[in-house]
């Protein structure tokens, strides 16, 4: 049964046209989110982003957007995240 859920997880991230990427956020010493480190990404993220998969995976998003610092948005799906991590 967990193997069939593996493959129809993978199968629907895979085949998914909207943009998912999982992610480490990463804090300063305040604890306030300032970048994130990409841990897998789909091929809708990938084509977005115009990167590789091993371009992409292990580094941060500041390191392969350097000219984009980190936005309202990004800084908002920071807080979401914590926001449903810590209740």
């Amino acid at each position: 049964m967990v193997k069939i859920s593996r493959i129809q997880y993978r199968d629907l991230f895979e085949n998914m046209q909207e943009v998912f990427f999982l992610c480490e956020l990463i804090h300063d010493d305040a604890g306030k989110v300032v970048d994130f480190r990409y841990l897998d990404a789909n091929p809708a993220c990938l084509s977005r982003s115009g990167r590789t998969r091993q371009v992409m995976l292990g580094h941060t998003y500041l390191e392969l957007f350097p000219a984009n610092p980190l936005n309202l948005l990004v800084m908002l799906m920071g807080e979401l995240v914590l926001g449903m991590v810590l209740g």
